[in-house]
């Protein structure tokens, strides 16, 4: 190490021209790291979906579900199956190990669907891996909304113009759409008529699919010209389609299709919804390609709305809804802020204890040259300014000037004058605190190896910030044995202290009050130990105490200003009453004046995998997301407001704040108050599901259970008369597939109009198939050709079913929703923690996705604990001494407890990881001291007396170190709108620095007190 010093001191100029370039480099680096809300993690997921068109979510679990678990749990480095069924198509969901190689594993993926496609029924679509993050919210929703009204134009240039611009829009990945309505070519089948001419629906369709179409006739060549020759079969107008001859009577007479048929232009069935303020549109959900910052999407999709105003604008207008960018955006400036006012107090706590401006300066000057330099290194290692990192950073501005802070006190006690200040005694002081400020900067680093090394979810979410603490601490101690020597030596106007002074600052003869203070308290403590004992004990059993009332979360609720409104309708509501519903709630929740404005979703599209992937959701449930003003207003307050002013009859209202971030990546979204019952068959879950809600209702603790999927969407269910099917030479395969197409529809063709494409659907009129007993009298054609009605065929029952079907790990499943009653809260925990314990078969999906990770989480701090041990023991080479320094660890716990407490926080990963920093920070402290006792001992100084001079002039320090870290903590820490999720942490810190810091100057001494006297005897 003197070497580096000693260069540096004596090229002075050498030295600030390379600290000049790092500067440089590290300002074009700041400006050219990529801004993100969190670290770029692939979530080790990939979804297969397979469809089968109009089979029942049953048959598609045992026709298709379950063969395809079968043939994919082959693939290696599968951790878990998740499926969901639902009416004609399924979903599976395969988790992965972190770790795993996803490119490969998704090619194994297809080859395992290659083998299992020819053993699923042929009328069944090939399954596809789709390219999606299961769980990746959209970065912006953009509304479309018609000038005139007209849904069905809004969803066509959304679908087919403005989609296609934003998607070549730099940075944009993929692009869903809901609401709106999309149109077809109706042929409403008069039933009575076909059957009198003798026409099928499968007739009419085969002849619009051959009518409708462009058929290559050859060629010719004449003279030196070829001539390709083709019929122009397309159809032209609806009129042209309804004079199409279809077949002919018994009689030889032709059959057109309007004798038949209605032939019209009509908006198809919606199956989603979208709404703002109670105003119908189309919303784009735009999501960005891996590896751009969402800052940079929102940016450029912005940038591209003008435009599409100025092409569009006659038709529909534009408005973005949500941008999650703004978040970003937010959370970004307020560490940025937070980073600021933290540096600003350390400057000021600085200048109050050694009053001295110019010592002041360079002390401060060492924070922002330290934070250029690590803004330098996260550039290098690919790191993207995030949360995470800059929450390092913020963390670590109070820690940056303790390495200063112990090289200029002690360049103040070793240089008497000015004239003592030469490059020599500048050298040997900085290299006589070298070695211990490198010990000390390794205790702290130290801690955060395990994080960065940590395979899973808690490693790739905190490396960032683990990466951005550890090379702020380095750039730290690079900063306090180059450049501050360096600048001590060239600030000649720079007072210096007397010889044996405890600061780069002289103090006065007399001992300052705090001094005298501290002096006093310290001879209490070393002639009353049994005190001091019985002090710390209250303190420690009060921070257990306190421990057992600390809320215990995956990471704290954020208030982001938005808040989350679910109604739950019974199951087969219409699309239609969702939307009158959405208007009406949307209208209502205006109502409060800090209300921005809100947006109604419900339903999905047939090909969008992120809502079919979702067990939770169904198309009986209305989503409004409520936008509170920028005008400081809570969204704690405003959801309470809501629950008063929001109702639903017939409905189930759910009131909650956005998931935190990490929910998404461990699967978790909208779950966190949802149980899990495992069972052998879906009728054995529901079963102990209902066993289960009967019992949790009976507490009165919860408002609501529900569960899903739940056997009560209504259904009409075909038991066939097997003898009458064989007598007329039927099947029951042709008789569904004939309902289908009454009922349904085929889509034999599509008419091309305008330079676009619209579906014709071929089905029954609506009075033939409204009810139950039209139902009955179809009339369906023999193998003969004869006629027979179903009725006659087929036993009709009026049945319940399940809308969707769920299974984890080749085990069906059911899921309960709780929704606890506001003063009964910890009463419904209680309860919920009983049940989990004592049913096997039952389980929290975030309780056990935090259990999952807790192993980590305590492999993290054991590992901390251990690699502290082994390099406090390589410095003192010792094994007992590192166990004696590590006793200040136990002090730091109460502190904690008792901060979080008082805070009204909760411990959950960002706390946890404020713990994790504590144990390499509370050690610095009685390393300190240590340092400083042994070092009066070997000068022969008696014991006691060494313990109490060692004390008193190393306070300041101790003080200055201590500070400087919870102050510049206290903007992060002081959040009283919980905008922050670095809160938890920076108030952890600070409640255990503090009483750590306060026990340890009383309490170290002693022990130390007790340990050189034992040596020594």
């Amino acid at each position: 190490m003197r070497p580096l010093i000693s260069m540096a001191v004596k090229r002075p100029v050498s030295t600030l021209m390379v600290f000049a370039a790092l500067i440089i480099f590290g300002l074009i680096a700041a400006a050219d790291l990529p801004i993100e809300f969190l670290p770029e993690i692939q979530v080790p997921k990939l979804v297969v979906t397979a469809s089968y068109p109009g089979l029942p979510p049953e048959q598609v679990k045992e026709l298709l579900t379950i063969p395809l678990e079968d043939g994919l749990s082959s693939v290696k480095g599968i951790r878990s199956v998740f499926s969901v069924s639902r009416e004609g198509l399924c979903t599976v969901e395969l988790e992965f190990h972190w770790g795993t190689d996803m490119i490969m594993a998704a090619v194994e993926t297809r080859e395992a669907i290659d083998l299992v496609y020819p053993s699923l029924p042929s009328e069944s679509k090939k399954p596809i891996v789709l390219p999606i993050n299961p769980g990746e919210e959209p970065i912006m929703w953009i509304g479309v909304f018609p000038v005139a009204g007209d849904l069905t134009l809004a969803r066509r240039l959304a679908d087919r113009e403005i989609k296609t611009r934003l998607q070549q829009v730099e940075g944009v990945g993929s692009i869903m759409l809901i609401g709106g309505t999309d149109e077809e070519i109706a042929v409403d089948v008069d039933l009575q008529r076909c059957i009198a001419r003798g026409i099928t629906l499968d007739a009419i369709a085969e002849v619009l699919a051959q009518s409708n179409y462009d058929f290559p006739a050859g060629s010719f060549t004449e003279g030196a010209t070829e001539y390709l020759v083709k019929t122009e079969g397309r159809l032209t107008s609806e009129d042209e389609l309804a004079n199409l001859v279809i077949g002919r009577t018994e009689h030889g007479n032709r059959v057109t299709l309007r004798e038949v048929a209605a032939v019209f232009r009509r908006t198809h069935e919606k199956s989603s919804l979208f709404q703002l303020n109670g105003d119908e549109g189309v919303a784009l959900l735009v999501r960005g390609k891996g590896g751009v910052s969402p800052l940079t999407v929102a940016r450029n999709v912005a940038g591209e709305i003008e435009p599409l105003e100025r092409s569009y604008g006659r038709d529909v207008s534009f408005r973005i809804v949500k941008d999650t960018s703004n978040v970003i955006a937010s959370s970004v400036h307020n560490l940025v802020v937070s980073g600021f006012l933290g540096a600003a107090i350390a400057f000021f706590i600085l200048l109050l204890f050694i009053r001295k401006l110019t010592t002041s300066i360079i002390l401060i000057g060492s924070i922002p040259v330290s934070i250029l330099i690590s803004l330098l290194l996260l550039h290098i290692s690919g790191v993207s300014l995030n949360v995470m990192s800059l929450g390092g950073l913020a963390m670590g501005i109070g820690m940056l000037v303790d390495n200063s802070v112990v090289v200029l006190e002690n360049l103040g006690r070793r240089i008497g004058s000015v004239h003592e200040r030469t490059t020599k005694n500048v050298i040997a002081a900085t290299a006589e605190m070298a070695g211990s400020t490198f010990g000390s900067t390794l205790t702290s680093l130290v801690v955060f190896l395990p994080v960065i090394f940590l395979p899973g979810i808690v490693g790739a979410l905190f490396k960032d910030l683990a990466l951005s603490v550890s090379y702020a601490l380095l750039a730290s101690f690079f900063v306090s044995v180059t450049l501050v020597p360096v600048l001590y030596l060239l600030a000649t106007h720079l007072p210096a202290g007397k010889k044996d002074t405890a600061s780069a600052v002289p103090a006065g003869s007399k001992p300052s009050r705090l001094e005298r203070w501290y002096r006093s308290g310290l001879r209490f403590s070393l002639r009353h130990p049994v005190v001091l004992a019985a002090c710390l004990a209250a303190v420690f059993i009060l921070g257990i105490a306190g421990f057992s009332l600390l809320k215990v979360e995956f990471m704290p609720s954020v208030d982001t200003g938005e808040i989350n409104v679910t109604a739950v309708l019974p199951p087969g509501t219409s699309i239609e009453h969702l939307s009158r519903i959405g208007a009406a709630l949307s209208r209502q929740a205006l109502w409060p004046g800090n209300i921005e404005y809100a947006f109604v979703r419900a339903g999905g599209e047939i090909d969008d995998p992120y809502f079919l992937a979702d067990p939770v959701e169904s198309a009986e449930k209305l989503h409004m997301t409520v936008q509170l003003k920028d005008d400081g207003s809570s969204a704690f307050r405003t959801l309470e407001e809501l629950k008063t002013l929001l109702s639903v009859q017939n409905a189930e209202m759910l009131f909650s704040l956005p998931d935190d971030f990490i929910a998404p990546l461990l699967g978790i979204r909208g779950l966190e108050r949802v149980l899990m019952v495992k069972a052998d068959t879906q009728s054995h879950a529901l079963s102990r599901a209902e066993s289960l809600r009967r019992e949790l209702n009976g507490t009165g603790a919860f408002s609501a259970v529900n569960i899903i999927p739940q056997k009560n969407k209504p259904g009409i269910s075909l038991y066939p008369e097997r003898e009458i099917l064989l007598r007329n030479n039927m099947s029951l395969l042709s008789v569904a597939n004939t309902l289908r197409g009454y009922l349904d529809g085929l889509y034999p063709s599509q008419f091309h109009t305008e330079g676009r494409e619209i579906d014709i659907r071929v089905r029954l009129r609506e009075q033939d198939r409204s009810n139950l007993a039209q139902l009955s009298r179809i009339e369906l054609q023999t193998g003969s050709g004869g006629r027979v009605l179903l009725r006659d065929c087929v036993a009709i029952r009026d049945e319940k079913d399940f809308s969707r079907l769920i299974r984890k790990d080749k085990k069906d499943v059911s899921y309960l929703e709780l929704s606890p009653r506001d003063d009964r809260q910890t009463e419904a925990d209680r309860l919920v923690g009983n049940v989990l314990r004592e049913r096997p078969d039952v389980e929290s999906l975030a309780e056990s996705a935090f259990q999952e990770n807790l192993p980590r989480i305590l492999l993290i701090f054991g590992l901390a604990l251990l690699l502290l041990y082994l390099v406090l023991g390589a410095q003192f080479e010792s094994f007992g001494l590192p166990l004696i320094l590590m006793l200040s660890l136990p002090l730091a716990f109460s502190g904690i407890v008792l901060a979080l407490l008082m805070a009204g926080r909760s411990i959950n990963l960002s706390s946890s990881l404020g713990a994790l920093v504590l144990l390499g920070i509370v050690v610095n402290n009685s390393i300190i001291l240590f340092e400083n006792f042994k070092g009066k001992i070997k000068q022969g100084f008696p014991v006691v007396f060494a313990i109490y001079r060692g004390s008193t002039e190393r306070l300041k320090a101790i003080l200055i170190t201590a500070l400087t870290t919870v102050t510049a903590l206290l903007p992060i820490a002081i959040d009283p709108l919980q905008k922050s999720s670095q809160s938890s942490m920076a108030v952890a810190i600070i409640g255990g620095l503090a009483l750590s810091t306060f026990l340890t100057l009383f309490v170290t001494p002693l022990i130390f007190l007790l340990y050189f006297r034992r040596r020594n005897a």
